[in-house]
């Protein structure tokens, strides 16, 4: 029952509207503090009824009447594009709109007793080791070998779990009920195997354990203890007179026990629920999974009782039926406990035996799994880095300046070009001048939110149909807008994920332009020539270069089994691109791919086998999931050499892991590199060049590849054509440091002031 004043207030609005709480009569009021209670007692009846009109109401009213949840959602979705900032700002005294509330919680608990308050905590989802257990879907197939090790365990017969007194031996037999005459003497063996000076005398085993030879059968069919035989007897049905029962070890008759045999017997011992039903649970317990004619077989089961026994053992969630095991061609049966026992010791043997590496070996390892070490070439390379990159959020300019270059060795924009020419390659805005790329197939997978009533009226005011590619041209016809309003307004839906183009040559003009469409005013009169470059400027700010589309709405699967399935494939995306994932990891992923959504898909990947938990690297607070292969990568050993660089904001950076990765990191930004020499953090640039931090000395022999990796990154791609100005080298003035003899060797350098001018040489 909801225990919100808001609700309850609410409640008692609708209550008091219906005519359900009693008045006072005429002229008089009832005091608030009896209508309350009357309307607390109301809704304490009616708890137990999910449809009750009053109810219904009293929800509408507090989701409609009361919370602004548009608004909320609007909010809530802004902050997550980056359109609204968070800032942190801390203050000695309480801000005007928690003042009020310090006051009233110091007022309720000065005057409160020690009264412990009621537990209000809502109820956890099950355990997932026990949901799984019930869920084909989730739970995966069992090894045999640990099966059967459990099995013997649990039977006491693997080396070590043998019964050591006759005492031990009676209270395992007693816990067990039935044992099949086969496993009867595997027990005695294991017992003499690991017996020590404890004597077993055959005369007490005689005297208290028996076996049981049913109707129609040739052999004894089960052992058993002596005063259980009433109640196996009364549990399978059967009269004494057709059971032959004799001393387990000498196998002499035993007549007092047979004639003891009653149903009085039975009633007198208050046994609870069905007697063969809790009679093949305590079988069942003491096994792995087994065939689904064991029981029948051992106990002679017709077949509509083990079918309804069965059928009910399922239900109570006591017993699982199913194929479990991977060699299994028919249905199996397990102990649910049991199975859960198996669930853990398969994701257990599943953890390697790994010692976790230093946390300055994450940034190597990060390189080397997404490909900054052995970059490729071509189409192919590009599509393969998209693969790894797909659905990361970056900023529009790092995308060709910085991601690509550092995974595709002479980076060239048609390579880029032809994959979008094939097909099936879409970016996606998710934030200011922000963006990613994805399968158009895998779209679901962004989480993305369905578009508001205003981005529909826009959509459907700038394009002809719903569906097709129109041009700019095609769009500035249709709307008959200027083209330069036309533009930002696809700019703005496009970082809002309503809009695509077929190609990244509007990007490339937009970025050209940072996004801003110039406007051509009337041409000066001294100076009539200029019109040229002024259209040149004009077509360069306009995004003519593609075919834009609307991006459909993808809708979230409402089935539940769908759900999990998508949540699997978001994890196996992020383990695909990081190899070894960790909550911090998912900080800079998209709203849809956060740890709290991934977490409960890790876990069932982890049990199915599909990916790995423990600890990789050290100093890393909380779970780590690793794919098999980043786990052999790792055992085998990273030869840790080679040179590359990263933006800060690339997926491989360490920026922003708010650890203590490898020495002093720059705050992740698109104007920040980092150049590595292995795992050691070898040159920081900030600024875009401006501050430079390196970490080795002047006459350093690698300095000159340090160097050159950091050129690439601050003058490769559209920054070619222009010069980096360096300010500060380990925070003294650039000129007047002793790397002025490397950075010539590399780059045109001119002195400016106390700066150095850095041009390309070609």
């Amino acid at each position: 029952m909801p225990r919100s004043g808001v609700f309850g207030a609410r409640f008692r609005d609708a209550a008091a509207i219906s005519l359900l709480l009693p008045r006072e009569g005429f002229r008089r009021r009832t005091p608030l503090w009896l209508a309350r209670q009357r309307a607390k007692e109301l809704l304490q009846a009616v708890s137990g009824f999910d449809d009750f009109p009053l109810t219904i109401e009293a929800w509408r009213a507090c989701r409609d009447d009361v919370f602004d949840l548009g608004a909320l959602r609007s909010i809530l979705s802004e902050l997550a594009s980056g359109r609204i900032a968070v800032r942190e700002v801390e203050s000695e005294r309480p801000s005007p709109f928690s003042a009020h509330a310090q006051w009233k919680r110091t007022n309720d608990l000065m005057y409160a007793d020690d009264t412990p308050s009621p537990d209000a905590a809502p109820r956890a989802r099950p355990n997932l080791i026990r949901e799984a257990a019930f869920s084909a879907h989730l739970r995966p197939r069992l090894p045999p070998a640990l099966c059967l090790d459990l099995s013997r365990k649990l039977r006491r017969v693997h080396p070590g779990y043998a019964p050591r007194s006759i005492e031990d031996l009676l209270s395992f037999i007693e816990e067990r009920a039935v044992i099949p005459l086969d496993e009867w003497r595997e027990l005695l063996a294991a017992i003499e195997r690991d017996r020590d000076e404890s004597v077993m005398p055959p005369d007490r085993i005689d005297t208290n354990v028996v076996s049981i030879r049913l109707a129609g059968r040739d052999a004894a069919t089960f052992v058993s203890l002596r005063v259980a035989v009433p109640r196996i007897l009364d549990a399978l049905g059967v009269e004494p007179a057709g059971v032959e029962i004799r001393a387990a070890m000498s196998g002499r008759e035993i007549l007092d026990a047979a004639a003891s045999c009653s149903r009085e017997r039975i009633v007198s011992d208050g046994e609870e629920g069905d007697p063969l039903t809790e009679l093949i649970a305590d079988v069942v317990r003491f096994y792995g999974p087994v065939s689904e004619r064991f029981i029948p077989d051992l106990l002679a089961l017709s077949e509509p009782i083990w079918r309804q026994t069965l059928a009910d053992l399922v239900d109570a969630q006591r017993i699982v039926s199913d194929a479990l095991t991977t060699d299994a061609e028919a249905v199996q049966l397990c102990d649910a406990l049991n199975l859960e026992r198996l669930l853990r010791l398969t994701r257990a043997a599943a953890r390697p035996a790994f010692t976790p590496l230093p946390l300055d070996r994450l940034p190597y390892f990060l390189a080397a799994w997404q490909g900054l070490l052995m970059p490729a070439e071509g189409p192919d390379g590009v599509r393969a880095s998209l693969d790894r990159l797909a659905g990361y959020p970056a900023p529009v300019s790092v995308w060709e300046d910085d991601l690509l270059p550092s995974r595709l060795s002479n980076y060239q924009t048609a390579w880029l070009d032809a994959v979008f020419a094939e097909g099936g390659i879409v970016w996606i805005g998710c934030g200011e001048e922000r963006l990613t790329f994805i399968d158009s197939e895998d779209r679901l997978l962004l989480g993305t939110e369905e578009p508001t009533s205003e981005d529909s009226v826009v959509l459907d005011a700038t394009f002809p149909a719903p569906f097709g590619r129109f041009t700019l041209d095609d769009l500035v016809a249709h709307t008959r807008l200027d083209s330069a309003d036309l533009t930002r307004k696809l700019w703005h839906l496009a970082w809002r994920g309503r809009v695509t183009c077929d190609g990244f040559a509007p990007v490339r003009q937009g970025i050209a332009g940072r996004f801003r469409p110039s406007v051509i005013g009337p041409p000066s009169p001294a100076r009539a020539s200029d019109r040229r470059p002024r259209f040149a400027r004009y077509t360069r700010t306009r995004p003519f270069g593609g075919a834009w589309r609307r991006l459909t709405h993808v809708n979230q699967p409402a089935d539940a089994l769908e759900e999990e399935a998508l949540a699997r494939d978001r994890a196996r995306l992020l383990i695909q691109r990081y190899g070894v994932l960790f909550r911090e990891l998912t900080d800079r992923e998209l709203p849809g791919l956060s740890w709290s959504r991934l977490f409960r898909a890790l876990r069932l990947l982890e049990l199915s086998g599909e990916i790995v938990g423990g600890r990789y690297f050290d100093d890393i607070p909380g779970l780590q999931f690793a794919s098999p292969a980043a786990v052999r990568l790792l055992s085998d050993g990273l030869d840790a050499a080679g040179v590359y660089a990263m933006n800060a904001v690339d997926s491989a950076s360490p920026c922003g892991l708010g650890m203590a990765v490898t020495g002093a990191l720059p705050r992740r930004l698109p104007n920040a590199h980092l150049v590595f020499d292995g795992p050691r953090l070898a040159v920081v640039s900030e600024q875009g060049g401006r501050r430079l931090v390196i970490r080795a000395a002047p006459d350093d022999a690698r300095l000159g590849d340090f160097l050159k990796a950091l050129r690439s990154r601050l003058t490769g791609g559209d920054k070619a054509r222009r010069s980096v100005v360096v300010e500060t080298i380990n925070g003294a003035p650039a000129s007047r440091t002793g790397y002025r003899p490397a950075l010539d060797e590399l780059f045109d350098v001119m002195r400016d002031h106390l700066a150095l001018r850095l041009m390309r040489k070609y």
